[in-house]
């Protein structure tokens, strides 16, 4: 259990390192336009995420629907 805890507290924090390089990249490819490219980035990772848990429900509902 400590272990657990552990490695899941220390993902959590090294979270913070992908927010702020995130961030940074879009200021680096392009400064002028980073708030455009930031929010093209971010809706297409929206829609991803969205996109994935449904297809997530629907391969399980199948599986459930097909079990032997």
């Amino acid at each position: 259990m400590v272990t657990a805890v552990t490695l899941l507290s220390a993902t959590l924090a090294l979270g913070g390192f992908q927010a702020a390089g995130l961030g940074s990249n879009h200021q680096d490819i392009a400064p002028r336009y980073s708030g455009i490219l930031f929010g093209i980035t971010n809706a297409t990772a929206s829609i991803a995420g969205c996109a994935g848990i449904m297809g997530t429900g629907r391969h399980l509902a199948w599986l459930f629907a097909h079990k032997p």
